[in-house]
């Protein structure tokens, strides 16, 4: 996908102050700012919004950061989303999710590369990303591995992520390798 395919042009400096300081801490943390948020600085309150909601779910919540990833993974594979997938690649790896789990992600639940809390995540992450409803025996499961906190987490790092895919999805966004 190449930049001009986006459904509105991507921001690449503005004279908004919000905006400046946003992409100075992005360019700051990474030294770029995603394409992601070059289409969120058309709304600059909301991309910062996103940008905060963002770093709390990163760095605030209870769970193992790994299986935070392998489900942020598992709802990418399952909205085929390739952006967040790819972005969130590195931060599995770097949370100790194997290169095993991460070829297995979609076919976990045949996979011996899971815990039983893992895999109870992951099809909680596969109910929810598949926008139907999650049935009494997955809840029951959840209830049985996860406290209410951390089914709470798990419910809005996996929304979050879907939430976040339709928004790239629907705008083409293009992958910041292309």
């Amino acid at each position: 996908m190449t930049k001009s395919e986006a459904k509105l042009p991507l921001i690449e400096d503005s004279d908004d102050p919000m905006l400046q300081e946003e992409f100075a801490r992005l360019k700051a943390a990474r030294g770029f700012v995603l394409n992601l948020h070059r289409m969120m600085a058309h709304a600059p309150e909301f991309m910062k919004a996103s940008g905060d909601m963002a770093m709390t779910l990163r760095h605030k919540g209870t769970l193992p950061r790994s299986l935070v990833e392998l489900v942020i993974l598992r709802a990418a594979k399952a909205v085929d989303c390739d952006y967040v997938w790819e972005r969130h690649l590195p931060l599995a790896r770097g949370a100790g999710v194997t290169d095993q789990q991460i070829a297995e992600v979609e076919s976990w639940p045949d996979s011996k590369a899971f815990t039983p809390a893992q895999k109870t995540a992951l099809g909680f992450a596969e109910k929810i990303a598949g926008g139907g409803p999650v049935d009494d025996a997955t809840f029951a499961s959840v209830r049985r591995e996860f406290s209410p906190r951390e089914i709470v987490e798990l419910t809005m790092q996996i929304g979050f992520y879907v939430s976040t895919a339709t928004f790239i999805k629907t705008l083409a966004i293009p992958d910041d390798n292309a």
